[in-house]
């Protein structure tokens, strides 16, 4: 497979460029809400990591974050040829920290920004729990249905659906949490994003990522885990990765 089945380009430009790698279960379109935002009118190269065994990616799931690194750092290192920041949702921010841990050279990485993840040393604590993740994402399926209005073939469709995606989220979910901690700091600037009402990624936790970045902004959005789906933090999330904004950090930490 060539790069292009790797990743996206959703947008050319030549002044910098953006990397996103998406949340659990993230497809193509992952980060569409932002197509409209300020983030899309600049003169950036816009690309994100098309997930394998996702959609467009072909190519076998993977389950282990490191391995998964040690598939994508050449192909993000060719790409490193202007200034970029690496923004990483859930999931995506274990594979951004991998991914710098890996990067022969940080000199092209202006900055990373990681939302609604938890730092590594945090993430090796807690235990997976498949039968959470399979009874949400049968919620998950069944509110598309209902939205759909599609009950003449409920059934037919919940059937297909979960067929497609649990396999999906179950390697996605144990990519996640095979995150390491490596003990050294990375000598990138991160900005690390959280949503007020998220029950596990908070004020406290996001605070480790000291541990592991030189230079950390901390920055709380309304909203839970998902903050990204609202319109208004779309708008804030978008002036965040183009910019070295600081406003309404978290205090003390």
């Amino acid at each position: 497979m060539n790069n292009n089945d790797w990743f996206k380009t959703l947008k050319e430009g030549t002044s910098k460029q953006i990397i996103f790698f998406p949340y659990a279960g993230g497809m193509s379109n992952s980060f569409d809400s932002l197509k409209s935002s300020e983030l899309f009118q600049q003169d950036f190269r816009i690309i994100m990591l098309n997930m394998p065994g996702h959609d467009l990616n072909r190519n076998n799931l993977y389950y282990d974050v490191e391995e998964l690194c040690n598939k994508i750092t050449p192909m993000v290192e060719d790409m490193l040829t202007m200034p970029t920041i690496l923004f990483g949702y859930s999931m995506g921010g274990t594979v951004v920290y991998e991914l710098c841990n890996q990067l022969n050279s940080l000199k092209h990485l202006e900055k990373v920004v990681i939302a609604a993840a938890n730092p590594p040393n945090l993430i090796t604590k807690e235990k997976i729990n498949m039968e959470i993740v399979e009874h949400q994402l049968k919620k998950n399926i069944y509110d598309l249905i209902s939205k759909a209005d599609l009950k003449d073939c409920q059934t037919e469709i919940f059937e297909s659906m979960y067929e497609y995606l649990f396999p999906i989220f179950y390697a996605d979910t144990h990519l996640y949490y095979s995150v390491s901690a490596k003990n050294k700091k990375i000598d990138v600037k991160a900005q690390i994003i959280f949503g007020e009402e998220d029950s596990k990624v908070n004020s406290i936790t996001v605070s480790h990522w000291k541990k592991y970045f030189k230079e950390i902004d901390i920055i709380k959005f309304p909203g839970g885990h998902m903050f990204l789906n609202d319109t208004d933090n779309t708008k804030k999330l978008s002036r965040i990765i183009f910019t070295q904004y600081i406003g309404d950090t978290v205090e003390g930490l």
